[in-house]
């Protein structure tokens, strides 16, 4: 049977859709949440100094996304065709470019007045595609954050 770790810090952000895929496929996973101490001890040690980490079987894998669309693919999150997938891999692209954005608003580098620009730059067609498509199927762009 596979051991799948996955360790990041004791909040939903980029592990959080990994967390769901897991929940939702009914999968075992050690979920290994990170004070800010271990993670300063651990960091000089990951692949890419950087957490989330999945560990499978003991072997650290890096980028949130990549593991998540292998964990979506895996367990049957992904579509039910090669275009639905990449349609899925469009939108979950787009709400990371989204939510990275956001970042800048959260640690204060991002005015008021800006971030309603970039909210607006946002097309609400976006959202209607991906309401429509989440709909026909669970798959994981519905839980990314």
């Amino acid at each position: 049977m596979v051991h799948y770790k996955l360790t990041y810090f004791n909040a939903r952000g980029l592990a959080e859709i990994s967390r769901q895929l897991f929940h939702l496929a009914g999968v075992e996973f050690e979920d290994h949440r990170l004070t800010e101490e271990e993670f300063a001890a651990l960091k000089p040690n990951l692949p890419t100094g950087q957490v989330p980490i999945l560990y499978i079987d003991n072997v650290p894998f890096s980028q949130s996304t990549a593991f998540a669309r292998y964990l979506a693919r895996k367990f049957g999150f992904n579509g039910k065709s090669a275009e639905e997938e990449l349609l899925a891999d469009g939108i979950v692209d787009t709400f990371k470019d989204f939510i990275e954005s956001f970042r800048k608003f959260i640690i204060g580098t991002l005015t008021e007045q800006n971030a309603e620009t970039m909210v607006n730059s946002f097309s609400l067609s976006l959202f209607s595609l991906f309401l429509s498509f989440s709909l026909r199927n669970i798959i994981f762009i519905c839980f990314h954050k």
